[in-house]
């Protein structure tokens, strides 16, 4: 008699165990659908605008773009079909569709091209201003050597203006 009364506190307690283990089952996929996704959609918004302090295009401006551009013609239509086919929103709608395929090619195109950061250009630009400095030393002492020819040639060039 006592051995069954084991045997049930066990198999009672494996029941508790196991509805617990549904109950947390069930309470992380609570957790996925009402938590982590506004999580998400924040963290999405983070990154579209720290994507505007960076070069090129990310998915998530690419994202934003589109999703602009088809709530501008969900938006045309509707006022098609409100006005009763106004052609001043057939118009808007055919503009709107036409810088949507040239935005669409703009970034394929910008994909394409590697795009220097920051410190790429600024290192650009002081290898340029070495470059420039030394050239206009040479440039300095060179002229040294021929300054009387070239004043001579400018004095003459000066009296057949005058």
């Amino acid at each position: 008699m006592l051995e069954w009364r084991k045997i049930v506190e066990k198999v009672f307690s494996f029941g508790i165990y196991m509805e617990q283990r549904s109950f947390i089952a069930r309470f992380r996929k609570l957790q996925a659908r009402y938590i982590e996704t506004p999580l998400r959609m924040a963290s999405f918004f983070v990154k579209l605008w720290e994507s505007v302090f960076e070069p090129g295009t990310t998915p998530q401006l690419v994202i934003a773009t589109h999703a602009s551009f088809v709530a501008l013609l969900l938006t045309l239509m509707w006022l098609i079909y409100a006005t009763h086919g106004n052609i001043h929103f057939y118009v808007l709608f055919g503009i709107s569709l036409l810088l949507w395929i040239t935005v669409i090619w703009f970034i394929s195109e910008l994909s394409l091209v590697k795009l220097k950061d920051n410190d790429e250009l600024d290192k650009v630009a002081n290898e340029k201003n070495e470059t420039e400095a030394t050239n206009d030393t040479d440039n300095k002492q060179e002229s040294g050597n021929t300054t009387g020819s070239s004043r001579s040639v400018q004095t003459h060039s000066r009296s057949r203006k005058a």
